[in-house]
């Protein structure tokens, strides 16, 4: 073969080089495209026919199959087949296998010096791992962005809000504090966080295990709420605190830490108790009001079914003459002077409130009958009253209760006044209410 050109006119990359070597350029051609990694197919193409003439080794191995069951040609390929066109494209494929790959093709056609049918050279390579690479640097750019601005937030908040900021990290078991008060703008960091909340008093034992449901809900799944529970302080004693707290959750679905605030709500929670008081007791005396009392009173009796209990009716005598003749100022004095009477006398284990007017109720707890009874006459020794007493056994109805507790105490009315009445025949059949 003739050549045109010198050798040292030719460049490294110029095809003719190969001529120099070897004249059977056939045999360059058949090592090329058996050994590269290279898919390389030639197609002819006949209207909407697509007819296989060559697929090197490569070219099955990208599509996940072998010479004895090739398929049809996967349908993003066939339609850059019978678009003939000179093409660079990306597609993605299902292969054999039903796993799904990414493959760079480019198409170009060629001349056919055998027929007028068209000619089609592919080549295709697999790059899958560059696209799901490229995709997983984009994802982490992201949740770099988010996690920039996220500290960007919770360093505007460290500094901006008074209390504390928390964010717990369940992969390493770790919590960390950032203080923003007055006296203390430090950080720490609490390692084995969950054993350590456990063998530690700072969540006061009565709220430990609703604290540890929270937390570990929140690092299950995505969620946010708050929670008031009582906290140690330095120096002794517990605060009341109120934590705010979200789940964070990482590309992965699953969540990457917590985050919150927490704030002081001890004085809050304290006129809240306060309120909370008020709106039970009676304003005059300070005991139960009748709303409240006799769901105390029926609690108290739930929590200790097999305790004994007994059921005081306690009426002021003649208390009308006394605010006839001295007024209803003194008449109050009176009141007063007879409810903390009557809790002094019952003592702690005991619930008391007013029923209304001069009538006072009360419920003892493993009082025997007897101590009951003498309680009762020292109550009347220094207070003048008629007192009606009951048992109150396990599963009787609070209203029949009541009605018998009544009906003892006008007995003891009848009987003179300034007297005890316990009468344990049963009560009677009611159909009353005994907060009407």
């Amino acid at each position: 073969m003739e050549h045109d050109k010198k050798w040292e006119e030719l460049n490294l990359w110029d095809s003719e080089r190969f001529v120099y070597v070897t004249e059977n350029l056939e045999d360059v051609l058949h090592i090329l495209v058996s050994n590269m990694r290279t898919g390389v197919g030639l197609f002819e193409i006949r209207s909407d026919e697509i007819k296989e003439l060559y697929l090197n080794q490569a070219f099955y191995e990208r599509l996940g199959i072998n010479k004895t069951n090739y398929p049809d040609i996967p349908t993003p390929i066939r339609k850059c087949l019978l678009g003939g066109k000179v093409l660079e494209q990306t597609i993605q494929i299902e292969r054999k296998d039903r796993a799904k790959c990414w493959l760079a093709i480019k198409l170009a056609p060629i001349a056919n010096p055998k027929g007028s049918a068209k000619l089609v050279l592919l080549i295709m390579r697999d790059v899958t791992d560059k696209i799901e690479n490229d995709q997983k640097m984009k994802e982490l750019e992201r949740m770099n962005e988010e996690l920039m601005i996220r500290d960007a937030r919770y360093r505007v908040l460290a500094e901006t809000v008074q209390g504390i900021l928390f964010e717990y990290f369940p992969g390493r078991d770790s919590m960390v504090f950032s203080y923003n008060l007055p006296h203390n703008k430090k950080s720490k960091e609490i390692t084995g966080y969950s054993s350590y909340v456990r063998k530690n008093p700072i969540v006061h034992t009565d709220h430990l295990q609703a604290f540890t449901n929270v937390l570990q809900n929140a690092v299950k799944q995505e969620t946010s709420g708050e929670l008031e529970y009582l906290t140690a302080i330095s120096g002794g004693g517990y605060r009341w605190h109120r934590a705010y707290y979200k789940s964070v959750v990482g590309a992965d679905g699953k969540v990457a830490s917590v985050m919150g605030r927490i704030e002081d709500i001890h004085a809050e929670m304290l006129e809240r108790e306060k309120m909370s008081y008020q709106a039970q007791v009676d304003g005059l005396t300070g005991l139960y009001r009748k709303e409240i009392v006799f769901e105390k009173m029926t609690e108290f009796v739930k929590q200790a079914p097999d305790a004994e209990f007994y059921f005081c009716m306690i009426d002021l005598d003649d208390f009308k003459t006394i605010n006839d003749r001295y007024g209803h100022q003194y008449g109050d004095s009176v009141l007063k002077e007879a409810a903390e009477t009557i809790l002094d006398i019952l003592e702690e284990d005991s619930i008391v409130g007013r029923f209304g007017g001069d009538e006072f109720i009360a419920l003892t707890k493993n009082v025997p009958k007897a101590e009951v009874m003498r309680k009762a006459e020292e109550i009347i020794e220094k207070v003048p009253c008629s007192i009606g007493v009951v048992p109150w056994e396990k599963g009787m109805d609070i209203a029949a209760i009541f009605d018998w507790a009544d009906d003892n105490m006008y007995e003891a009315k009848r009987e003179g006044k300034g007297s005890v009445c316990f009468n344990g025949i049963g009560p009677r059949k009611t159909e009353k209410n005994p907060e009407d």
